[in-house]
């Protein structure tokens, strides 16, 4: 009588070692987007409004510095703050396209531009004396 080989199997086949991985991902982007929802939509809604912020001050800041080529006159504060303005053709226009933002603020203290917008408790503001968009408590003066 012979003696019977038995066959070990060392390792695992590459079906088990897929499976694995798909259900480790699986479970990972689950864990991922449960971990405190409301704090990643206040974090993108934060994050528009800077960018919204920034946006409007930048167009504010071009419609102020266009010059008519052929009169030489250029755009004043009380044109360059009405949405209207930034958004026709008029004067070197369009500055924005689509229109402001409905809770952004543009408003005007002598040279000074000043552009904010509060988001639930945080307010994101540009105000030109500064030159770049900060978070803040209270609006511009």
């Amino acid at each position: 009588m012979g003696v019977s080989r038995i066959k070990v199997r060392c390792g695992f086949s590459v079906i088990e070692l897929v499976v694995t991985i798909a259900v480790v991902a699986i479970i990972s982007a689950a864990v991922i987007v449960g971990i405190a929802p409301a704090k990643r939509i206040s974090d993108a809604r934060d994050s528009k409004a800077r960018q919204d912020v920034h946006e409007v001050a930048s167009s504010v800041e071009t419609c102020l510095a266009y010059t008519d080529p052929t009169t030489g006159a250029g755009n004043l504060a009380d044109y360059c703050g009405v949405s209207a303005n930034l958004t026709s053709s008029l004067q070197g226009g369009p500055y924005i396209r689509g229109g402001l933002p409905p809770d952004l603020v543009v408003s005007f203290s002598g040279s000074t531009v000043c552009v904010w917008e509060t988001v639930e408790t945080s307010t994101w503001k540009y105000s030109s004396n500064v030159g770049q968009v900060e978070l803040g408590t209270e609006s511009c003066p």
